[in-house]
C-alpha cells in the first residue's frame, strides 16, 4: 500500500509540494483567522464558519525535527474562493485557530447543505 500512495500522491511527502499540487487546482488564496473568523489574506474579505466548507485536512511533521508540526486546510468559502490556511499543531498552535475550526464542523456550512 505504501508504494502505491508514494506513486501515485507524491506531491504529500511535503507541505511545500503539497501547496504546490493544491495551488494548480485553483486553491490560491491564503487564509488566517482574525478575530473568530476567516480573513483572506488578498482579497481582504471575511467570513463566518457558516460560509466556509474545509474540504480536507493534512499534517506534516517536519523530518529533522518530529515536534514541528502543522496542519494545512484545504478551504471553499460561500462566494467561491478557494484557498489554504497553515497552522501549527503544538505547542504553538493558535487557540483561536482551533476553536473556528470546530465552530464550522460543529455548525456545519451553507456548501454543505446544497
Amino acid at each position: 500500500m505504501s508504494d502505491i500512495q508514494s506513486v501515485e500522491l507524491p506531491y504529500l511527502k511535503s507541505l511545500s509540494h503539497c501547496l504546490d499540487k493544491i495551488k494548480t487546482g485553483g486553491y490560491t488564496e491564503n487564509f488566517k483567522v482574525v478575530n473568530n473568523e476567516l480573513f483572506s489574506v488578498h482579497r481582504k474579505q471575511v467570513y463566518q464558519p457558516t460560509e466556509i466548507k474545509v474540504m480536507n485536512t493534512f499534517r506534516f511533521e517536519r523530518l529533522s525535527d518530529p515536534g514541528e508540526k502543522v496542519v494545512m486546510y484545504i478551504i471553499e468559502t460561500c462566494d467561491g474562493l478557494k484557498g489554504t490556511m497553515v497552522e501549527p499543531y503544538n505547542r504553538y498552535k493558535d487557540p483561536g485557530v482551533e476553536a473556528f475550526i470546530v465552530a464550522v464542523n460543529n455548525l456545519g456550512s451553507k456548501l454543505n447543505k446544497k
